[in-house]
């Protein structure tokens, strides 16, 4: 796995470009020449791009061979988001979803082989929502916040 770091290769390019500082009033951006700003992102981003790529495969097939579609997790304050690639011989008729507390079980994306995924906070069963669209399984669970209620204390 290649171990690419963005901020080696900034403080890097930053250090060699930084030689050329002459001062204020030497041109615009006091002399130096931030050209190289925009290359320098464009490569971070390409190799970015390409790592995420080869992480993508190894995670797509693992072991025999054999294709698992792992969930994406997201978090907003108020929602739980989990996206699942669904594989083209699925029938997504086929697919059932069920919810725990913090699990998600799913049943019918791939032959032999049910999916659970295991949610990074607890949800709520009642305003969850799950739709398949671009052979995307989308589930979406509102977030069960911790809420504080008073406890009377009693002065005896």
């Amino acid at each position: 796995m290649n171990n690419f770091n963005p901020w080696d290769l900034f403080q890097k390019e930053f250090s060699k470009h930084q030689k050329g500082f002459g001062g204020p009033g030497n041109g615009a951006n006091n002399g130096f020449d931030l050209s190289w700003i925009n290359d320098l992102t464009n490569n971070i981003l390409e190799q970015t791009k390409s790592q995420f790529n080869t992480n993508f495969d190894s995670n797509m097939n693992r072991g025999s061979g054999e294709k698992h579609y792992e969930p994406d997790i997201f978090e907003t304050h108020n929602l739980i988001i989990a996206r699942i690639p669904i594989p083209e011989q699925t029938n997504p008729e086929d697919i059932k979803v069920f919810f725990d507390t913090n699990k998600i079980f799913i049943q019918g994306i791939e032959m032999n082989r049910d999916l659970y995924v295991d949610l990074p906070s607890n949800g709520f069963a009642q305003g969850s929502n799950a739709i398949i669209k671009d052979r995307f399984l989308e589930i979406k669970v509102p977030k069960k916040n911790p809420m504080f209620s008073e406890i009377k204390v009693d002065i005896l």
